[in-house]
């Protein structure tokens, strides 16, 4: 795995980061045994299996006192990551290009999940992303944008590492 970096939008502690680098042996384990949320799915590796609770981040800038469950349940996730309309505002930024669409008119979904993943990023105001700086998020959150944006042939691509890889 690669080595992970810190800076002022890290959210895990190297110790953290070194421990979930060794491996947790999450995969391996019942979801219920790592996720409070309920809302989680197993994923393909150790580090992406967390739930949004373990995220300090999260928790003070998302969640905070809300009554909810999840950081998919709160409102400002349901309107910016699951309305397309909102994600085809936000590809400007993101991507810098529209959204590709389908010989339909629909949107593409693969692009649809690719700006709901960095319209998430921006909501707990992470940037500097790129080949280099990667932010793993929550198993919830990339359950819910699949399940939101699904691909026709079921195949996704897997997460990226970078040379600094993180938690959000």
């Amino acid at each position: 795995m690669s080595k992970a970096g810190y800076n002022s939008c890290d959210t895990d502690t190297e110790e953290e980061v070194e421990e979930v680098k060794e491996g947790d042996g999450r995969v391996s384990q019942p979801v219920e045994d790592w996720c409070t949320c309920q809302h989680c799915k197993l994923m393909k590796t150790d580090q992406e299996c967390y739930c949004c609770r373990e995220s300090d981040l999260l928790n003070e800038t998302m969640i905070g006192d809300l009554e909810v469950q999840c950081v998919t349940k709160i409102e400002l996730f349901r309107n910016f990551i699951e309305k397309e309309c909102s994600l085809e505002l936000s590809s400007f930024n993101a991507t810098k290009k529209p959204l590709a669409k389908e010989s339909d008119g629909t949107y593409k979904t693969a692009g649809l999940r690719h700006v709901a993943y960095k319209s998430f990023l921006n909501m707990c105001s992470l940037r500097g992303l790129g080949q280099g700086r990667r932010y793993v998020l929550p198993a919830c959150v990339v359950t819910r944008i699949k399940e939101i944006f699904p691909s026709p042939d079921g195949q996704y691509i897997d997460f990226k590492e970078g040379n600094f890889n993180s938690r959000v």
